[in-house]
């Protein structure tokens, strides 16, 4: 029964992976958006979201790894 919880938790991750790609695209989309603006404030902002994202991206692919499905 374990396999089976394991097996979709992998499949939960293996999607919230993709989330996380397209995000992170997404994210540099906004921070080059923002380079052609006078509004320091937001990209520092935009900048920590970023950074916190990939800390969470880093982390998902942590957990896919010890599944067993991750690179």
């Amino acid at each position: 029964m374990s396999q089976l919880f394991e097996a979709e938790a992998l499949a939960v991750l293996i999607r919230a992976g993709s989330h996380a790609t397209a995000t992170a695209n997404s994210l540099v989309e906004g921070c080059n958006a923002l380079e052609a603006t006078d509004r320091d404030d937001l990209r520092r902002q935009l900048g920590k979201v970023t950074e916190l994202h990939r800390l969470l991206a880093a982390r998902v692919a942590g957990v896919l790894r010890a599944l067993g499905g991750g690179p």
